[in-house]
């Protein structure tokens, strides 16, 4: 079965290295994949409703990596309401951060993973694995 990761960031940069990334590392391996992306929470919501139609009560995402903090608004918010809505997606996160504050955040958490800016594409690989090999 297809794997489908939603990478939520309103950096255009960050949405395309780590969805080039995670591209490139998944297709050296025997999963299928798809990977998209949205700019905003309106954006991400919008993608997970027209997903879960197309495929008729599966889960929308195997994989969400949110940005914690989306121009104003919070990743940790964003992904409150999905888990809501697709409660099978509790766990299924990881949240990618370049400020202190947002750490604190998402440590507090339990049963998610987070990620900091720049990039540590070795924990990034390590994060894939665990969450779709």
């Amino acid at each position: 079965m297809k794997k489908r990761v939603l990478i939520v960031d309103n950096d255009p940069a960050v949405r395309r290295i780590a969805a080039e990334f995670i591209k490139l590392y998944l297709s050296k391996t025997d999963v299928e994949h798809e990977v998209h992306t949205a700019a905003d929470i309106g954006d991400a919501l919008a993608n997970l409703r027209f997903v879960a139609r197309q495929d008729n009560g599966r889960i929308p995402y195997d994989l969400l990596i949110l940005d914690v903090t989306l121009q104003g608004e919070s990743g940790i918010d964003l992904y409150k309401q999905i888990c809501d809505k697709y409660p099978e997606l509790q766990g299924k996160v990881i949240f990618i951060t370049g400020f202190a504050r947002g750490r604190l955040e998402v440590l507090e958490m339990e049963d998610v993973d987070c990620l900091f800016k720049p990039f540590d594409f070795e924990l990034f690989k390590a994060k894939l694995d665990k969450h779709l090999l």
